[in-house]
């Protein structure tokens, strides 16, 4: 469970062991002294402070990606508006042109494996 919950925290090397070996690898990756903690034959024995600490990296980690996920949405949100606006400045017809490059492209492409599929036949 503790793998599992921390793994996030430490380098992916740290994490590719099992057991009390990966336990280990992960407490020693993540900055805790082997005098932290003990490893018994099926639970984990923690020092004071050294669960909140792994559990204020794992929270930082987990900030830092909602983060980056809130700047690509923000930013895909600001694209959509800067679009309509501009749609709405040139009077509608930017969709439209928009629209018709796609298609003008779609067939150029088509044709060009039209020509390769002919050419390799």
């Amino acid at each position: 469970e503790l793998l599992s919950r921390f793994e996030l925290v430490v380098p992916k090397s740290a994490t590719n062991k099992k057991g009390a070996d990966g336990v280990r690898a992960l407490l020693s990756s993540a900055g805790v002294s082997d005098k932290e903690f003990r490893i018994g034959k099926t639970k984990v024995f923690l020092g004071v402070g050294v669960l909140d600490q792994l559990e204020q990296r794992r929270m930082e980690y987990i900030a830092s990606k909602v983060i980056s996920m809130q700047v690509l949405a923000r930013g895909y949100l600001a694209r959509r508006r800067l679009l309509a606006k501009r749609d709405a400045k040139a009077g509608g017809d930017y969709k439209k042109q928009q629209e018709a490059k796609r298609a003008a492209e779609a067939a150029l492409r088509k044709k060009r494996e039209e020509a390769a599929a002919a050419a390799a036949a």
